[in-house]
């Protein structure tokens, strides 16, 4: 009955029309979204999913097969925020070598993300592993859009470098001979 419509992303807006046919003849019924064709039934629905936000018209256009008549509404879609969404394989990396995670910097609604590590990581991401690393770690990474947060765990596996033999020897010896 209005013709203002307000829905929000991420939901599915059902439509329908009452036509009074006193003839009795068949209807035919053409639905329209923003031009394109989505039903040719009385009643139906569509699905409006994250990229849809913004103004439309929706139309429809019932024919008994020698006359018709049409009625339109514009539809009005509210952007919902999504929680971000990131996925890291698991990594692999000796000791001594420096771990870069690549991380997104926006998530799919254009939403800078900030990104924080509960060990290992600094701010950026980034590990320098040294020699006392070798081992297997679980590294929760936590991404968040300024409104909502997701965590991930993430497996960091770091394999033993075999290390040159490390000789303690002073630069010079004095002895005097037939001393040991």
């Amino acid at each position: 009955e209005t013709k203002t419509v307000q829905v929000k992303e991420n939901q599915t807006l059902n439509f329908f029309v009452n036509v009074s046919n006193e003839n009795a003849e068949t209807l035919t019924y053409v639905w329209k979204f923003d031009g394109t064709t989505i039903s040719k039934e009385e009643k139906d629905d569509y699905y409006l999913d994250f990229d849809t936000a913004g103004e439309h018209l929706l139309k429809v256009f019932v024919s008994d097969g020698t006359a018709g008549t049409s009625q339109e509404w514009r539809i009005k879609v509210e952007a919902v925020n999504r929680k971000p969404e990131f996925s890291i394989p698991s990594i692999e990396a000796n000791e001594v070598e420096i771990i870069v995670l690549d991380l997104p910097e926006v998530d799919s609604d254009g939403d800078r993300l900030t990104y924080s590590f509960n060990k290992i990581f600094n701010e950026l991401g980034e590990w320098r592993t040294n020699f006392e690393d070798a081992g297997t770690y679980l590294v929760e990474v936590s991404a968040a859009d300024g409104e909502l947060k997701t965590t991930e765990e993430v497996k960091v596996v770091v394999n033993n470098v075999d290390r040159s033999p490390v000789l303690n020897v002073p630069e010079s010896l004095e002895v005097k001979e037939g001393e040991e």
